[in-house]
């Protein structure tokens, strides 16, 4: 959703700032446990009493694992997994679901040795290898990454090694590598995450003409998903609920299967056609396949049905805001936050919205707002630092920048925009180290020249003084 409004900011504010690389991915719906259904419930006990009664059941116990997982019981089912390795240790499946569930709460360096504990087990598993790479470059690793999702490709893994290959790629500053794999294949129905891609690899290149052609293409994505053996095994420990249904069209959709995940949608919605999962997964599919009009319209339809359903105003906002439509992103934006003062999305969007029409003070407030509920965003804090910068609020955009690359260590963009705010402070000695810095981590040359010229300019105005 970010790639219209990123390319709007450029436009005015490039000469100040470097932008978080990163495009915002728009999820699919989050699934909504089903504890309360009966079924659920059942089959949660069943599995209790039977590793109850085998306490030594390696099998048992990974299993009880398993139904928690599935029904998003996140702790106890990492205990469970925890417990059937230690009774069986050559056993590489309990490690491996124990580890997605660790990087699913965010604990993605202990997920990554989870991880390699699996995968000294059973080294050839695929998967394991497009796991490794994505939490690598989420731990700033982008060279091991790299050798990652190419040993994912060796062993078949095509389009979500691809994927990975060009994410560690442009993270290595290599955007020719990107346009070679994915521009001979323009013509075919690529991914939406390989396309932007592309974008991000032409604009790193300064192809500014290719870039603006493939800009008409971009759009909101779901990060590209693969098929997981391993995981589909789990499906048998899952209650027959529309839960499962869902989850399954999500399987689709990060598959790139969207013709697969329409049908079985359509299927949902003709018998849940007041379930707010249902219509939210509707709308994201219609919105994917370019039916912004029908995406629209039916998130309209969720709101007739359930006009307190604050999610809907704020995927709603983002349509419109994708569309240019700024006055309706706002006004439902505000709904949104009307209903849930807490949804620290709307709040997110209309502060770029704001910074982009260049009302920098609702934007800096609309950022502090974010903040104040979900402090660990690192793309939220550059852009709130780029506000607080604007405003001349050095100190502050300093201190934010700074805990950007706390939160997010090897944080390219945010040590050049800390390097060039420290400059303004006078402080060219630490400026200087934070581009070394920057450089060694793998900063695009242009992006580090653009910093050193900007802050030589500081410099000079400060001497003529």
């Amino acid at each position: 959703m970010k790639s219209v409004l990123l390319r709007k900011i450029g436009k005015n504010l490039l000469r100040y700032w470097v932008f978080v690389v990163a495009l915002f991915p728009l999820s699919a719906v989050a699934l909504e446990l089903e504890i309360e259904d009966p079924d659920v419930v059942a089959l949660i006990q069943e599995y209790e009493a039977k590793a109850a009664a085998t306490p030594n059941d390696a099998k048992a116990q990974g299993e009880l694992g398993a139904v928690y997982h599935l029904h998003g019981l996140t702790q106890k089912a990492i205990d469970q997994y925890t417990k059937a390795t230690e009774l069986d240790v050559l056993e590489p499946k309990w490690l491996y679901y124990r580890a997605l569930l660790e990087a699913n709460t965010r604990d993605v360096a202990q997920a990554q040795r989870t991880l390699v504990r699996a995968m000294n087990m059973e080294p050839r598993y695929g998967p394991a290898w497009l796991h490794r790479g994505d939490w690598l470059l989420e731990l700033n690793q982008p060279t091991d990454a790299l050798l990652a999702f190419e040993q994912a490709l060796e062993l078949g893994s095509r389009l979500a090694a691809q994927v990975g290959i060009a994410r560690a790629q442009l993270a290595l500053n290599n955007p020719l590598a990107v346009i070679d794999m994915f521009e001979p294949r323009l013509d075919e129905q690529l991914h939406p995450q390989a396309i932007h891609l592309l974008y991000r690899a032409y604009v790193m290149n300064q192809i500014p003409e290719k870039a603006q052609q493939l800009a008409t293409r971009l759009g909101p994505y779901d990060p590209i998903t693969w098929e997981d053996p391993w995981y589909a095994e789990l499906t048998q420990y899952v209650a027959e609920s529309l839960h499962k249904r869902l989850d399954q069209v999500q399987r689709f959709i990060g598959r790139n299967a969207i013709e697969d995940a329409v049908q079985l949608t359509d299927k949902l919605y003709e018998q849940y056609p007041q379930h707010t999962a249902v219509i939210f997964n509707k709308a994201v599919l219609a919105h994917r396949m370019g039916f912004h009009a029908d995406a629209a319209a039916t998130l309209q339809r969720g709101i007739e049905l359930h006009p307190n359903h604050y999610t809907f105003y704020t995927y709603l906002a983002q349509i419109h805001e994708n569309l240019d439509q700024v006055d309706k992103a706002l006004f439902h934006l505000d709904k949104a936050i009307e209903l849930d003062p807490d949804e620290v999305r709307a709040y997110q969007i209309k502060g770029y919205i704001k910074m982009n029409l260049g009302v920098l003070e609702e934007a800096r407030l609309n950022f502090a707002k974010a903040y104040a509920i979900d402090p660990t965003d690192p793309a939220l804090l550059m852009y709130y630092g780029m506000t607080q910068g604007l405003l001349n609020n050095w100190d502050k955009a300093i201190e934010l920048f700074q805990e950007a690359i706390d939160r997010q260590p090897r944080h390219i963009a945010a040590y050049l925009n800390l390097a060039r705010a420290v400059a303004l402070t006078g402080d060219y000695t630490q400026a200087n180290t934070l581009i070394a810095q920057a450089e060694a981590y793998g900063a695009p040359q242009q992006d580090l020249a653009t910093v050193k010229r900007q802050i030589q300019q500081i410099k000079d105005q400060h001497a003529s003084r």
